[in-house]
């Protein structure tokens, strides 16, 4: 009972002193960007109702979340994550305004993970979202704002990871993974746990697949998978290769005004979007076609 008194449970710690006054400052640099972007502040409760944060919507799986009662008995949950409450406030508050709507937050967050995981149960989050406005623009301005907010905390050199979550949908499905291994996977990707990934593999091979078929992954595919089914992998691609290898073809494909884009389906090899091509389709490009509305005819 003495030692709980004077120490804190596992995952969670007292900021004070030095560091304390540290990290107040580095919230304040990093609002002040959010704000020259024009982005509003926004807070939401400490907890939800569980529905809330469930798998068609959050992104933590159900066993990581703090979950209690009230006194009515629903289930609520401390949030794992900002965005879906956001999602929440936005739809309740916002729907009747001008589109785009930029909102800013910060603020702490709680997932129940594992202590092997080596990660705090309880920390603090930043981000924004901007919701209505699916043009290239708009992807180019959170882009550059990251950048210019990674500047402002003092870093010089880093590296960006952009991801989308219809890419793991696509890559799930295409895999006919089932539940349990989709979040597994999951779990896996968004600690870069990439040892648990490649045991993760090991399960793959034991499932024999004649093939495998990958969409808008956005990783390299290690060779030892290539060379795991008998057919390979074919990737199906979002332009017209040769044009547009790697990262956001379809975004790099309005960029430079292009009329005509299109899918490829190649054979994988060890490089970039470089095996053998299969056959291409063509996809006309309108005037007013924005990034998502490009997205959803490819798909």
């Amino acid at each position: 009972m003495t030692d709980q008194m004077l120490h804190t449970p596992d995952g969670v710690r007292d900021i004070y002193n030095g560091e304390c006054k540290q990290k107040l400052l580095l919230q304040d640099r990093l609002h002040a960007v959010l704000t020259k972007y024009g982005y509003r502040d926004i807070q939401t409760p400490t907890f939800e109702f569980f529905n809330i944060f469930s798998k068609e919507i959050g992104t933590t799986p159900s066993k990581d979340l703090y979950k209690f009662f009230d006194k009515d008995g629903n289930t609520l949950v401390l949030r794992p994550d900002f965005t879906p409450s956001v999602a929440r406030s936005a739809a309740k508050y916002y729907a009747e305004d001008d589109m785009p709507v930029k909102l800013c937050y910060m603020g702490n967050t709680f997932i129940n993970s594992s202590s092997y995981q080596g990660r705090l149960k309880e920390t603090t989050q930043c981000g924004v979202e901007l919701i209505g406005d699916g043009s290239v623009c708009a992807d180019a301005e959170i882009l550059a704002m990251v950048v210019d907010s990674l500047r402002a905390s003092g870093l010089k050199e880093f590296q960006i990871s952009v991801g989308h979550a219809r890419f793991f949908h696509g890559l799930i499905e295409a895999a006919g993974l089932g539940e349990e291994a989709e979040e597994e996977l999951r779990e896996l990707l968004n600690n870069k746990n990439f040892f648990g990934v490649e045991e993760f593999v090991e399960t793959l091979k034991e499932l024999a697949p004649d093939m495998i078929i990958v969409a808008a992954f956005g990783q390299i595919i290690p060779k030892e998978i290539l060379e795991m089914t008998p057919y390979g992998c074919i990737n199906v691609h979002a332009s017209l290769l040769p044009k547009y290898r790697g990262a956001a073809p379809i975004q790099w494909s309005i960029i430079n005004g292009e009329e005509v884009t299109g899918v490829t389906t190649m054979q994988m090899n060890e490089g970039l979007d470089t095996g053998d091509m299969i056959q291409k389709v063509e996809v006309p490009i309108t005037e007013d076609e924005t990034g998502e509305s490009l997205h959803d005819k490819l798909a």
